[in-house]
């Protein structure tokens, strides 16, 4: 089967990511418990953020729709705020998957992390970065094959660790900056990127 890989440059201008929300002004003759009332009201008005969730991979060789295989049980959902973490173990990503903010493969903190992501079928959307090798020594591996769809805002390969990255078939969508071997603070990593 054919690899896709498709770039897309991102402009840092949206609109709708950077405008300002409204400004509720109380006007001055309001008694002071309408005042209070009115903010209230506006304040409920406001989405709130979720609270961000860590979901960790249990590090055996399994299914990534598994709950038992991810802490706290998965498998990860949520979108922006919530994260994906592979830091040992093998996690096979064979269905659609709900998108996460990051899938982080050997993270921070982590030593000798030896975490792969096998993605052969499926969809997964990550809106901030896939980043891998990013603790102190092992590898971090993701291969994406057969008919899997991986789509990210950011791939980073090897960023302060050494990682691997191989297509051998399905969609790769990068929607803006690709780094390999390092970043902005740690350059001279090994990482490859592979396409076959």
């Amino acid at each position: 089967m054919a690899a896709t890989v498709v770039f897309v440059v991102w402009c840092g201008l949206c609109p709708s990511l950077h405008s300002p929300l409204p400004i509720h002004r109380i006007p001055q003759t309001m008694n002071p418990l309408a005042s209070r009332l009115s903010l209230a009201l506006a304040l409920a008005a406001i989405p709130s953020a979720s609270h961000a969730v860590n979901y960790v991979w249990n590090g055996n060789n399994a299914d990534w729709s598994t709950p038992s295989e991810w802490t706290p049980a998965g498998p990860p959902t949520g979108g922006a705020g919530n994260y994906a973490i592979i830091n040992s173990g093998t996690a096979n990503l064979t269905s659609n998957a709900a998108s996460v903010q990051d899938i982080l493969v050997n993270t921070t903190g982590i030593i000798n992390g030896t975490g792969t992501v096998n993605h052969t079928a499926g969809s997964i959307s990550a809106t901030g970065w896939t980043r891998m090798g990013r603790g102190t020594g092992g590898v971090a591996t993701y291969n994406l094959s057969g008919t899997g769809s991986l789509t990210t805002a950011r791939l980073i390969v090897a960023e302060s660790s050494n990682a691997n990255f191989a297509m051998t078939g399905g969609t790769l969508q990068v929607n803006g900056e690709l780094w390999v071997g390092g970043n902005s603070a740690t350059i001279g990593q090994a990482g490859t990127i592979t396409f076959s």
